[in-house]
């Protein structure tokens, strides 16, 4: 697997586990509170996933700064849509936004555990 690939995938599951062992918990409150979780770790995850196929086809192509810029900016409005279209079918906002906020959560764990078994 590729670097960047690699970078793209650091926290996902750790993200994931979050999210599950918090929609769990959430689960007696109102199931769809633990689906908008779900839903906003589920939006990053799609994003990142997009994006890395995405730089794969820049690094492929030798693409330059307008489409590494556009390549992101196409990653955040996917983040964003999906995260807006689970609010519109009726899931809590805050839920949501705590999924999107487990991904970000999930990374920083993730790149800690990298760090250190690197040494």
């Amino acid at each position: 697997m590729s670097n960047h690939r690699e970078a793209i995938l650091v926290g996902l599951k750790e993200g994931g586990l979050l999210a599950a062992v918090l929609a769990a918990a959430l689960l007696p409150v109102s199931w769809r509170w633990s689906l908008g979780v779900v839903g906003g770790v589920a939006a990053v995850a799609i994003g990142r996933l997009v994006w890395g196929q995405l730089l794969a086809i820049l690094v492929r192509d030798r693409g330059g700064r307008v489409a590494a810029s556009a390549a992101s900016f196409i990653r955040q409005v996917l983040v964003g849509g999906l995260a807006v279209g689970g609010i519109g079918v009726g899931l809590p906002p805050l839920a949501v936004a705590g999924g999107l906020l487990l991904a970000a959560l999930g990374r920083v764990v993730g790149t800690v555990n990298l760090a250190r078994t690197s040494r």
